[in-house]
Parts: structure tokens; sequence; C-alpha cells
């Protein structure tokens, strides 16, 4: 499945976040948006203010002309009385609106998962490079980590930076966490052809490919064993029992 997004925060290559843009928006979320609004804009209709908003509990917000899905963060207290700061979960947003402006919410507006998603890129981990010194040599090697160096951190916020973080996903696999692990694609200013960040990262050396550490692995288990076997044959050719 692929979609266009727009990539809003960068902690690092194993954690983005974006929306969908454009033609990649659920249309079963463009439905969502219009009833809800249609529901909070009719006088007829029974709409409750939040009474005794917490963090982290969901609402709707009212910023006219429209009303947002949103998570409450925390509540102020202002010489205005009460205000809320909510995260709008489909837009990567905070708001501060004061307490009358949040409103309870039916269980079908939370029907359509929230259209703010965090992702990785897929098949890659991340490389550093590390430096050894044996008998007054620097010699430059490369090892697996479980954390993204500073610079692969920047190069790649930069890197996304080039197309104003729109870009194009590929998603290979959600968890249960529902992060959505891609190869993400854009189009190079210079030459004007797609390019795969993910296979650009190891080409650079800021990552190594899970799926190629997978095979190399897997070949090293099977030389050491046939190196074992090969131990046990005797001198007339037969193995060892």
């Amino acid at each position: 499945m692929s979609m266009d997004v727009l990539i809003k925060t960068i902690k690092d290559p194993s954690y983005f976040v974006g929306v969908k843009v454009n033609a990649s928006a659920d249309v079963s979320f463009v439905a969502l948006l219009k009833e809800v609004n249609d529901y909070y804009n009719d006088s007829q209709m029974f709409k409750a203010i939040l009474s005794n908003p917490k963090e982290g509990m969901r609402c709707i917000v009212s910023i006219p002309p429209l009303w947002h899905r949103a998570k409450v963060d925390t509540v102020l207290v202002s010489t205005n009385g009460f205000q809320v700061r909510c995260s709008l979960v489909d837009e990567m947003s905070t708001v501060v609106v004061s307490a009358n402006r949040v409103f309870v919410t039916p269980e079908w507006v939370w029907e359509v998962p929230a259209q703010v998603i965090h992702f990785a890129l897929h098949g890659v981990r991340p490389m550093r490079l590390v430096t050894d010194y044996v008998k007054d040599e620097v010699l430059f090697g490369s090892e697996d980590t479980m954390c993204w160096s500073a610079s692969a951190i920047k190069w790649f916020k930069n890197y996304v930076a080039k197309s104003q973080g729109k870009v194009e996903v590929k998603v290979m696999e959600i968890n249960e966490e529902n992060i959505h692990f891609v190869k993400l694609f854009m189009v190079d200013n210079i030459t004007g052809s797609q390019i795969c960040l993910n296979e650009i990262l190891v080409k650079n050396k800021f990552a190594v490919n899970t799926i190629d550490s997978l095979v190399k692995n897997v070949q090293g288990e099977t030389q050491t064993r046939n190196t074992m076997k090969t131990k046990c044959v005797t001198q007339n050719g037969h193995l060892n029992k």
C-alpha cells in the first residue's frame, strides 16, 4: 500500500510522524469529517461540554468554523478561567482553547483511526563507524547499533526537508503499536528521478540492511556448521560417530 504523506516531525529514521495528504486521505475519514461537522453544527443535536477534562481524554474541539477530533494534554488555570491544551489527532498540531469549547464525543466519532501516523523505515538498522587503534594504525569499521548517530539523523532530516516534507511511502508492515514500517520515496531535485531513502542510508553507511544482515548470519552459521562437520571427518574420509 502506497500513500502520499506530509512529514511533520522527525525524531530519527526509526520514528517520524506524518499525515496523509491529497488523494491519499481515506475516503472514510473525509466522510467522517463531514459527518462530525454536520452533527456539531446542527443546533438541534445535543452536545455536552466536557465538564471535567483530564489528560488523555478524547474530545471534540470547536475552532470556528470547523470541529476537530482531539485529545486533552493538560488543563491550565488562567485569569480568564480554565484553558485546555489539546492535540488535534488528525492534524499534528496543538491548540489552547477555553474549557467551554471542548466537547464530549460519541463513540462513532472514533470509528476511523487518527490520521496522524507514526512511521519507521523498513528493513534498515542504524550503523556507526568505529575506530580501532592497532599498531599505530587507525582502522575504520562498522558495527550495528540500536541508536542512530547524530550525523545520520541530521542527514535524514535535511534530505526530507528538500521535499518540504512531502514524500511517498510504501507500507511494508504495521505492528501492534500501529507503527507503519515503510520504504520512503522522494524525487531528487537534481536528477528528477525517484529515490528510496532506505537504500541511500545504507549506501552512505548510516544504516545496515537488515535483510542482508540476516542472510549473512545464516550463511555464517552454515559455514560454521560445515567447518565443524569437516573437522569430524577422519583421514579415510568417513565421519566419526
